[in-house]
């Protein structure tokens, strides 16, 4: 599970803060976006967000398929219909 992960997506529209608005339209199939002031990496030695450090970005991540939520480490499997294979995918988006 990823923080900020909207699934079924058809189109999102960034605009704010001074920034210029950006339009991300899915062609055909759905997919899946995030935008965030961190990055990953920012993020992961922190356990509060208060001790995240100031962020000026805004990190947007497009995908087509996450895995569901859960691991033989720390919970059980996930179902086997929110696994995820290596098969190929693929969508096509359009940045305006």
């Amino acid at each position: 599970m990823e923080r900020g992960n909207h699934e079924e997506v058809r189109w999102a529209n960034l605009n704010g803060n001074g920034m210029p608005s950006l339009l991300i339209r899915s062609d055909k199939n759905l997919m899946q976006f995030s935008a965030l002031p961190h990055t990953d990496e920012q993020m992961f030695p922190v356990e509060y967000k208060i001790d995240l450090p100031q962020s000026a970005a805004t990190v947007f991540c497009l995908s087509s398929k996450t895995l569901g939520v859960g691991s033989n480490g720390c919970g059980p499997r996930p179902l086997d219909k929110y696994l995820i294979w290596t098969d190929d995918t693929q969508f096509s988006y359009t940045l305006q």
